[in-house]
């Protein structure tokens, strides 16, 4: 099984947590506003340049056991469909916010993410759209906000994962849809 350490640099001794702050599509009049705060997380990785054809080979057997660990990130975020968004969640019995979803499901692998977006937007590697593989976190920014964001686990076929809002729990949507094609921010794989 594919095995990730990722170091993360606690610049303060104080717990941050970040929230999602985001305004949700087909909901009237209302929108929804969460606190977020910087996280103090930083990820740092180092990945080694392949100079021989076994190296190479090493290479492509990796990048297949990202795909394949991206593939079981994608599945078991799945199992949580249906869970109730709560402000600040990070478990499905309380509940998920959009950045504690992705910290609880990437902590089931073994992976460190920050608890807000902003953190985890610092974490990682940046890879572009059209090159997303299972696993990846899409993030978008508010319109209301010019700290805030919405996330949520990328799971194949044009389609991601994510806490919502208040009263929509967990919910699978197409990468395409209106509001979040005109928010796209960027995309980070941490496998």
């Amino acid at each position: 099984m594919f095995k990730k350490v990722v170091s993360v640099v606690v610049l303060s001794s104080a717990f941050v947590t970040g929230m999602c702050n985001v305004a949700i599509p087909n909901a009237s009049a209302a929108t929804y506003h969460h606190s977020h705060h910087r996280s103090h997380h930083h990820s740092h990785s180092a990945i080694p340049s392949s100079t021989t054809a076994s190296q190479g080979q090493q290479g492509q057997q990796g990048q297949q056991g990202q795909q394949g660990q991206g593939e079981q990130v994608a599945a078991y975020a799945q199992q949580f469909l249906g869970v109730n968004y709560t402000h600040g969640g990070r478990s499905p019995q309380t509940g998920f916010d959009c950045s504690g979803f992705a910290y609880y499901v990437y902590k089931h692998f073994g992976i460190t993410l920050s608890t807000g977006p902003a953190g985890q937007l610092q974490q990682g590697t940046q890879v572009s759209k059209s090159d997303l593989q299972p696993g990846d976190i899409v993030f978008f920014s508010s319109e209301h906000s010019h700290s805030g964001y919405h996330e949520g686990i990328y799971i194949g076929n044009n389609k991601f994962i994510h806490a919502v809002a208040p009263g929509r729990p967990v919910q699978i949507t197409n990468l395409d849809s209106s509001w979040y094609t005109q928010r796209f921010l960027e995309a980070r794989r941490y496998l």
